[in-house]
C-alpha cells in the first residue's frame, strides 16, 4: 500500500471520508425535516431541529469514530464493514436521543427515524461510492510494467495464480 499512497494522502483520503459523511449526514438531517415539517406533523421549532441535527451528527462521528470506521480506507471492503458502519451510526442516534431527552428538547419520534434510516442509507452509500472512485483513480494511476512472477512445479495452480 505504501507504494501507491504515502501517509500524507492517507491522512487526505480519511479526512476526505470524513468530510463526506459529515456532508452526508447534513443532507440527511436537512432532507427529513423538509420532508417531515411539509407533512405538518413535525412539532419542533427550527432552533430545537437545528440543536437536535447538531447533537445528532457529533453523537454519529463519534460512535463510528469509536467503531473504527476510518481506521481502514476501504480497500477491500466486506460486510463486516459494513456492519460497523451500521452500529456505529445506530449507536450515534442511540446517544444522540439520550442526549436529546436528558436535555428535555422535543423529540419527534417520525423525524428520528427518518434521519437514522436515512443516515444508515447514506452512510452505505458514501462508502461504497468511496470504493468506487479510489479504485477507479488507483486503476488509472497504477503501472502496467508490472514484473510477473513464474511459479516453477506448480502445475496447474501457477496458471490459476497467474490468470
Amino acid at each position: 500500500m505504501s507504494r501507491y499512497f504515502s501517509l500524507d494522502t492517507l491522512r487526505q483520503l480519511r479526512s476526505l471520508l470524513l468530510l463526506g459523511d459529515i456532508i452526508g449526514l447534513l443532507l440527511c438531517c436537512s432532507l427529513s425535516y423538509f420532508l417531515v415539517d411539509s407533512t405538518g406533523i413535525l412539532d419542533m421549532t427550527l432552533e430545537q431541529v437545528l440543536i437536535t441535527m447538531a447533537i445528532y451528527i457529533v453523537s454519529v462521528l463519534t460512535c463510528m469514530v469509536l467503531f473504527g470506521t476510518y481506521r481502514k480506507l476501504w480497500k477491500y471492503a466486506n460486510i463486516q464493514d459494513f456492519w460497523v458502519c451500521i452500529f456505529g451510526v445506530t449507536a450515534g442516534a442511540a446517544v444522540s436521543w439520550t442526549i436529546t431527552f436528558w436535555a428535555r428538547l422535543p423529540i419527534s419520534k417520525i423525524y428520528n427515524f427518518s434521519v437514522f434510516a436515512a443516515s444508515v442509507a447514506t452512510v452505505i452509500v458514501i462508502r461504497v461510492a468511496y470504493k468506487i472512485v479510489r479504485n477507479a483513480v488507483k486503476m488509472r494511476t497504477d503501472n502496467t510494467n508490472r514484473q510477473r512472477t513464474l511459479i516453477v512445479g506448480a502445475g496447474m495452480a501457477s496458471r490459476i495464480i497467474l490468470l
